[in-house]
């Protein structure tokens, strides 16, 4: 994403990974405060010790809406 609000924060950079997988599925999300759009890619990744091989994420290309200029975080994490 290259609007301010992304930009403010961290960001994932696909093109610094060795281990990307692009999949080619498209996300659309509208929801109270906004929209976001990006891909569904595959990552292999690393958190506090824990890997995680060909993990399925969001990549956001593209938002409206003012959550992530306004918010104190850089993404949303969630694990099923």
């Amino acid at each position: 994403c290259k609007k301010e609000s992304c930009s403010s924060h961290i960001q994932y950079d696909s093109t610094k990974s060795s281990s990307i997988n692009n999949l080619g599925l498209l996300v659309d999300v509208k929801f109270g405060s906004g929209q976001i759009k990006g891909e569904i890619n595959e990552e292999n990744i690393s958190l506090a010790g824990l890997v995680v091989d060909n993990q399925r994420f969001g990549e956001i290309i593209d938002e409206k809406g003012d959550v992530f200029s306004d918010g104190y975080f850089s993404g949303i994490l969630g694990f099923g």
